[in-house]
């Protein structure tokens, strides 16, 4: 823990503390704190009270002035781990003998704890007051004044005196010295010795005359004031003098605009007639305040003289005023400039003027004269009437024909019962007419008594057969993960089945035995019969997915046991590549067991030998 001693009551303290980074071994310090760090905080506690908070906040520079609480980074590169931090008053406040302050809680900080001794004496001022002090020695020079009558014991004065005067004659013998003047026997071999010279003090008579005149000096003294001017100074005048002149002052003054003049003039007039106011009256001040007046004056009437008068006023047209400001109020803040909008305005009448452009170019337009013109061989007339005639003749046609025709070559869909024996035509419907023979002719009824009809049921039993097969097919396929690429290691032959390492198995048995009843299904792969399932190579349930494989917990959704048949027993085993590639080559035993709700509890459908053969090629990309 670092120390600091500081006067107690101590304001605006400014420490300086070193904070370690906890992730390093070699006792660096850690850089980057800031007052807004996160999970920083700053607290300190004086004796037998509790913690309290210090607020952090941002200092611009590390020669900021001090703020309570300020904390900032010294320099990164050169003292890394080395902070400011600012003190509140409080902490040095007066009261307790010391004080703790703690900063933690930021990332790879170690805890700083700072104890603050609080003393009653600066230690880095040289004017403190000491306390009673019983060994003097080795003591530094004491400086002025700093020894008063009250910091010494009462008795103390004498103490010294009787030191003085017991001090031994032989160690004051300096020619001129106090000691040495005053070291004589008494009785004295010259009474002359002790006697002062009063040769040169006055005489009785020369005091009565130095009497004489102090009196004659106060007389004259009397009469001055308690603190008289200084030579040259000023003199202040009486309240009655100050009171006459202020009323001759204010008998003359016409505005205060002359009253500022007037005495403007007569501290002028004062300073310079009568600079030390030895001979200042009141005529004088009258005389100078109306030689200024009559100045004044005369400037105010020519002033007047031209002001407008009274009987030349004519009161301003109101209601015009108004009408106008009525009109005013509805020009924009910003009216344009005058003649703005001329030549937009000339413009626009310019078009207005020209109406032909605005009229449509019909030129274009079938008139009689162009039909005449492009009119061809067979017309009897070139009207538009005429034409308007022929066009309804040809929708009359038009509308017998279907929404939508059949394409020319294309086949045509006749309706039910289209085609009658009045409308047959056997000359020309070839070949399907009632005198064909040999080979145009069309056996209605064949060898087997079959008719066109029992071939079409026929077919359409076909059709039937193909799309059961398919869907069985699909349902089969459907067991298989879209997108995943299939492996069959080769077909069961015989009991063996076969995988691939590192390929997808997907093995189907058929025929293994009615599946009805079943609870579960298991396919078990073992090295020997007495592993325990839980040591299983590999073993995939119906409805748990994939349980065990290499004799740890499988991922579920990595294998399957799919049934596809319950009479016959067809099952499909698949098992992911990512799962093969965990087996190892070898030869092992694998069976198909059930579990029944009813009959048979539990009983083994098939078994055989699963042989999982090694990769030949290595390359995977």
């Amino acid at each position: 823990m670092a120390k600091l001693t500081l006067k107690k009551g101590l304001t605006d303290v400014t420490v300086y503390l070193f904070v370690q980074d906890s992730s390093k071994t070699t006792g660096e310090g850690l850089t980057g704190l800031a007052y807004n760090t996160a999970n920083l905080v700053a607290s300190y506690v004086r004796p037998l009270g509790s913690r309290t908070a210090i607020t952090l906040a941002t200092l611009a520079a590390v020669t900021s002035a001090h703020t309570d609480g300020g904390f900032i980074e010294i320099d990164a590169t050169n003292m890394p781990g080395v902070y400011r931090l600012d003190l509140p008053d409080a902490v040095c406040a007066t009261g307790v003998p010391s004080a703790v302050v703690m900063l933690k809680g930021a990332s790879n900080m170690t805890p700083v704890l700072l104890e603050i001794q609080l003393t009653d004496f600066d230690l880095n001022s040289t004017s403190n007051t000491v306390g009673t002090v019983t060994n003097l020695t080795n003591l530094p020079s004491i400086p002025n004044n700093w020894l008063t009558a009250a910091g010494i014991a009462a008795d103390a004065g004498a103490e010294i005196a009787d030191a003085v005067w017991d001090e031994a004659i032989s160690g004051h013998t300096t020619a001129g010295s106090f000691g040495a003047k005053n070291q004589k026997v008494v009785p004295s071999e010259t009474i002359g010795d002790y006697k002062a010279d009063v040769s040169s003090l006055a005489t009785s008579a020369a005091l009565a005359t130095v009497g004489s005149n102090v009196t004659s000096i106060k007389t004259k003294t009397d009469n001055l004031p308690a603190s008289p001017a200084a030579v040259g100074s000023p003199m202040t005048l009486t309240v009655g003098e100050r009171t006459a002149i202020a009323n001759e002052v204010e008998s003359q003054i016409i505005d205060d605009t002359d009253a500022e003049k007037v005495l403007k003039a007569i501290t002028d007039k004062i300073a310079s007639v009568n600079p030390s106011l030895d001979d200042l009256t009141l005529a004088g001040i009258a005389s100078a305040v109306r030689t200024e007046l009559t100045t004044e004056l005369a400037r105010i009437d020519a002033a007047i003289s031209t002001r407008l008068a009274t009987a030349g006023y004519t009161a301003p047209a109101n209601a015009d005023i108004s009408t106008i400001k009525s009109k005013t109020d509805n020009l924009p803040a910003s009216p344009a400039a005058s003649g703005e909008y001329t030549s937009a305005l000339s413009a626009i009448q310019a078009d207005l003027d020209n109406p032909n452009q605005y009229k449509a170019d019909v030129s274009g337009l079938a008139l009689e004269a162009t039909l005449t013109a492009i009119k061809g061989a067979g017309w009897t007339t070139e009207t538009l009437a005429a034409l308007d005639v022929l066009i309804d003749a040809i929708k009359a046609k038009t509308d017998n024909l279907p929404t939508s025709p059949a394409a020319t070559g294309a086949a045509m869909t006749l309706a039910d019962d289209a085609i009658t024996a009045s409308k047959f035509d056997e000359s020309t419907a070839f070949p399907v007419k009632l005198a064909d023979t040999g080979a145009t002719q069309i056996a209605r009824v064949g060898a087997d008594s079959d008719t066109l009809e029992t071939l079409s049921d026929q077919l359409d039993a076909i059709d039937d057969y193909i799309d059961t097969e398919v869907a069985a097919i699909k349902a089969k396929t459907d067991l298989i993960t879209t997108g995943t690429t299939l492996t069959i290691a080769s077909a069961v032959v015989g009991s063996t089945i076969t995988a691939h390492r590192g390929d997808t198995l997907s093995a189907a048995l058929e025929n293994i035995g009615a599946l009805t009843n079943y609870s579960k299904l298991w396919f078990t792969v073992k090295r020997d019969y007495d592993d325990a399932d839980t040591a299983a190579v590999i073993q995939i349930e119906k409805t748990g997915g994939l349980l065990y494989l290499n004799g740890a917990a499988g991922t579920t959704g990595n294998g399957s046991l799919t049934i596809n048949d319950v009479a016959s027993g067809d099952v499909t085993i698949v098992l992911n590549a990512s799962e093969t590639a965990k087996l190892s080559p070898g030869n092992y035993q694998y069976d198909i067991q059930i579990l029944r709700s009813a009959g048979t509890p539990v009983s083994t459908l098939t078994y055989g030998e699963f042989v999982v053969a090694a990769d030949v090629t290595k390359a995977t990309a």
